[in-house]
């Protein structure tokens, strides 16, 4: 669920962009948690966006919100998996689509609300992170070279 910390990163993260873009990540925002409220909320620097998932894990995630210049993007984190019947997404990478959201209407739009509830249900279904029992760990160790082979030492020729 969100935290407070995380919606004060949501606001840092938004708050260089233009007001209209701030006043439409906020709304994008409400109808995201709208449809699934016990999303984990997590704002990552590095890629300036906010991802929402079942836990703060890049592999659980449903949605990611995106402020750019003149509009929002939504992303769906395994919409290559999600039926479109109304052409909403777009994007060519393996797993990965977005939709280009430029007014708040076309929030309400009912085919990209299906769509969010589609994602939602989809990620449920697929289950949480997959985790290694003990049994699948490596029979064999990974064999190490010793410090002093790694690196040749000082005055020491490669």
């Amino acid at each position: 669920m969100p935290t407070k910390e995380s919606k004060a990163d949501f606001e840092k993260l938004i708050s260089k962009h233009d007001p209209k873009i701030r006043v439409l990540a906020k709304k994008m925002r409400g109808r995201v948690l709208k449809i699934f409220p016990d999303a984990n909320e997590k704002t990552y620097w590095g890629w300036r966006n906010t991802w929402y998932g079942f836990s703060e894990k890049a592999s659980d995630a449903v949605f990611t919100i995106s402020p750019v210049k003149a509009y929002m993007q939504l992303y769906f984190m395994r919409g290559t998996e999600l039926s479109d019947p109304d052409k909403l997404l777009e994007g060519t990478g393996k797993k990965l689509r977005h939709s280009n959201i430029r007014n708040a209407s076309e929030l309400k739009r009912p085919a990209l609300l299906r769509l969010m509830k589609r994602a939602v249900a989809h990620g449920k279904r697929e289950g949480k992170v997959k985790t290694k029992s003990k049994s699948q760990k490596p029979k064999f160790p990974k064999k190490t070279m010793p410090y002093s082979a790694k690196r040749p030492g000082i005055g020491e020729r490669v």
